[in-house]
């Protein structure tokens, strides 16, 4: 090929790289722009039993999930305790576990923390018996002692080993509690004693230990001395992993979870973490082990209007990649009905999206359209230009062989 072909190829290739980077960039999605979640995530599940591994990996990215609170820490802390008492491994898990099972007196309202601290410290009691870690065995008698229910016959044959009487000497002083709000639940250790104000009895600082709590505020926890006068201000609760696993501990779909959801999006800290959508999502059947593809029950909640968006529907056996796209076109209010459906009673069809008419022409249409009719008029017009120059080119090659200047503009 001669060097007066090769500048005018170059010169075409010059020409239409521009035209189409610029189509390109006209048409071409931002796909490196990475999606925000759509909704927040409840696992609504018991709080031992944890979401499976491939589903979460396949909801990555799609669903935001807040970090576990204290039940479910502790929760998760009694599946390692009664796996360290089976490996003979109590030395390593009862840090983990101790500091879980205060964090559950502290932070979670007694009456929701219950059954978890009857499991928590049984299985704290048992490790440090194993190891021979007294205070902690101490401190695991003091506080399943005050549970009504029978203990199971292991921890029932431990528990006097580690209980003391009361201490010899003359009582101490009482101690004066007040609350702001007024009326808080006063608990001494894990024992209820009644609502604010109220007189309690003096104890020890480096054992004993006063609570105040009242539904919708922070618990707070003060030591118990003797001889004083406790005013304690309650604030409102907004530490939104604590709020969540106590959503996530109530039936899914409920009436009880739509009213304690109802109260937290009351509050404007609370509603703007979680955002718009709360998608709350779980096994259908309770019992056993997870299995990953197994049924899930699912609702969304809106925060906005403060109300569940529909019925509790059911996410089909499938592959977690399947069953994250159902749950995430329910949070996004387009579930399709082959993956999801309503559970239990079938939802009302959604009316159909009616399609609108575009204006009609004046002109009638052969009904045969070109692929490219919606190019712009400016590229017409460059490639006329483009093509008039190879044209003119090709015949300054084949008739005439002095040289050729070309100057084009736009």
């Amino acid at each position: 090929m001669s060097l007066k072909m090769n500048c005018v190829w170059g010169l075409l290739l010059g020409l239409l790289l521009p035209l189409r980077a610029l189509a390109d960039a006209q048409v071409k999605p931002l796909t490196d722009v990475v999606a925000k979640p759509l909704a927040t995530a409840v696992w609504s599940a018991p709080p031992a039993e944890a979401l499976p591994a491939p589903l979460g990996q396949a909801t990555l990215g799609k669903l935001r999930f807040v970090e576990p609170g204290p039940i479910r820490q502790a929760a998760a802390q009694v599946v390692a305790g009664r796996a360290a008492l089976v490996n003979l491994r109590c030395a390593d898990s009862l840090p983990a576990m101790r500091k879980a099972a205060e964090a559950l007196l502290d932070d979670v309202p007694s009456a929701v923390a219950q059954p978890m601290v009857r499991d928590l410290f049984g299985v704290l009691l048992l490790c440090a018996d194993r190891i021979g870690d007294v205070p902690s065995a101490e401190r695991a008698a003091t506080v399943l002692s005050a549970q009504s229910e029978p203990l199971p016959t292991d921890l029932a044959l431990i528990m006097p080993r580690y209980q003391h009487g009361t201490p010899f000497g003359p009582p101490r002083a009482p101690v004066r509690v007040e609350s702001d709000p007024p009326g808080a639940t006063v608990i001494r250790n894990t024992q209820v004693l009644g609502t604010a104000p109220l007189w309690v009895d003096g104890g020890r600082p480096d054992v004993d230990v006063l609570y105040v709590e009242q539904p919708g505020m922070r618990k707070v926890r003060r030591p118990l001395g003797s001889g004083e006068t406790l005013f304690l201000s309650l604030r409102p609760e907004d530490r939104l992993p604590l709020l969540l696993d106590q959503v996530a501990s109530l039936p899914l779909g409920s009436d009880a979870q739509a009213a304690l959801l109802k109260e937290l999006s009351a509050s404007a800290a609370v509603a703007t973490q979680l955002g718009g959508k709360l998608l709350i999502f779980g096994p259908k059947v309770k019992e056993g082990a997870p299995v990953a593809g197994e049924s899930l029950l699912a609702r969304v909640y809106d925060l906005d209007r403060r109300d569940w968006l529909g019925p509790v529907s059911e996410v089909a056996i499938g592959n977690p990649a399947a069953q994250a796209d159902a749950l995430l076109a329910l949070a996004a209010g387009t579930a399709a009905q082959a993956q999801v459906t309503s559970a239990p009673a079938t939802a009302s069809p959604a009316p159909k999206a009616v399609a609108a008419k575009a204006p009609a022409d004046d002109k009638k249409s052969s009904g045969w359209k070109l692929p490219f009719a919606k190019t712009k008029w400016y590229t017409w017009v460059v490639a006329g230009g483009v093509a008039a120059l190879i044209g003119g080119l090709l015949i300054a090659e084949r008739f005439s062989s002095e040289k050729i200047t070309v100057t084009a503009t736009h």
